[in-house]
């Protein structure tokens, strides 16, 4: 993730309190832009100390802040060199002696700030940048106590100082999440920048296909045999990616694959599949039956003429063997049947002709 460094127009630090040694108490300074103190050991009885508070900005694209900057001037009583520290905190307790240097080391936010090698005199001042890194939050007030550590070195804030700060931040991302709602697949969470329009992930997840069910077709030889009672088709949902949409039931706002997202805010999508069911065929078997011929199956027992091979049923239906007898035949509205055969020798016997109920001899 990307980090920017900004100083927010309109944001100062500023002192707010002086610690005076004399009564142990924070007095306002009263200054509009600096403040005119002494800062000198934090030990024993001469705990100076200079409170700078700085308010973090409430800007809506600034994320997680890892690194605050303030700068001001410093000034020496003399011609000194030494070390200045900063400790930063989120409160500070007014007119109590618990705010010292120890207090605000212990219950510091971010590191220890420090500038070694500062030598000024009281006429050429000398900028400081105290720089702290950390976790902080925007729109937050953060309270800078500057202080020293050996009574050496004594330094001035002065009067005609003109503070600024800066932050270093990670520029605010809002979560994109997709679920495969069912299938696998789905894309990695993306991260949409505020302000900046986020192109939907192209990938599409996948749903594996689910049964559903079967479709019986039973088998009814008709005055036949038959190897099989019934058979089963198999039925199978498919299912095929079609969108991505904020409810799991699809009632949601939608949003196709590769879209583009422009709104900053955090956004959970679900998956959201088309579905067709389709039912596998069977094969039919061909009972027997002494005497007769085949036809096919049919849903009628009285049909004419079946289906034979492979067949694809809409529902579970039941199938009747469709039968003829053997040798007939037809010419015009009248069968003919003839016999050949004795059982032990093949022999041609004379034909008859059927009327429909009874056979007669035909010559």
């Amino acid at each position: 993730m990307a980090t920017m460094s900004a100083t927010v127009n309109g944001w100062r630090a500023r002192a707010s309190k002086v610690w005076y040694p004399t009564d142990g108490s924070w007095k306002a300074d009263g200054s509009s832009t600096g403040i005119n103190a002494s800062i000198s050991s934090p030990g024993g009885n001469n705990k100076y100390g200079i409170i700078i508070k700085v308010t973090t900005p409430n800007d809506a694209k600034i994320g997680s802040i890892s690194n605050l900057s303030i700068t001001f001037e410093v000034y020496s009583r003399g011609t000194t060199t030494g070390t200045l520290y900063g400790s930063l905190r989120t409160t500070y307790t007014d007119s109590t002696s618990s705010d010292t240097e120890s207090t605000f080391r212990t219950n510091a936010v971010g590191s220890e700030a420090s500038k070694t090698g500062i030598s000024t005199s009281s006429t050429s001042p000398s900028t400081v940048t105290m720089s702290f890194s950390g976790t902080f939050s925007k729109n937050t007030s953060y309270y800078l106590f500057l202080y020293t550590k050996s009574t050496s070195h004594i330094y001035g804030v002065d009067n005609s100082w003109n503070g600024s700060a800066s932050i270093t931040y990670a520029v605010q991302t809002y979560a994109v999440t997709y679920n495969a709602n069912g299938g696998s697949g789905a894309p990695s969470t993306q991260y949409k920048t505020h302000g900046t329009a986020l192109t939907l992930s192209s990938t599409k997840p996948t749903k594996s296909s689910t049964s559903a069910g079967s479709y019986t077709v039973t088998l009814n030889a008709n005055g036949g045999t038959c190897s099989s009672a019934s058979l089963s088709a198999a039925r199978t949902t498919k299912y095929t990616f079609s969108k991505w949409n904020t409810n799991s039931s699809g009632t949601g706002t939608s949003y196709a694959s590769g879209a583009s997202y422009t709104t900053n805010a955090a956004l959970a999508l679900y998956a959201i599949y088309t579905s067709s069911t389709t039912t596998a065929s069977v094969t039919l078997p061909t009972p027997t039956r002494d005497g007769y011929e085949f036809l096919g199956w049919a849903t009628s027992s009285t049909a004419s003429s079946g289906s034979t091979g492979s067949y694809t049923p809409t529902a579970s239906v039941t199938l009747y063997a469709i039968w003829a007898v053997q040798g007939l035949v037809y010419i015009g509205n009248e069968a003919y049947q003839i016999y050949i055969g004795n059982g032990s020798s093949w022999d041609l016997y004379a034909p008859y002709v059927g009327n429909g109920s009874d056979w007669d001899f035909c010559s």
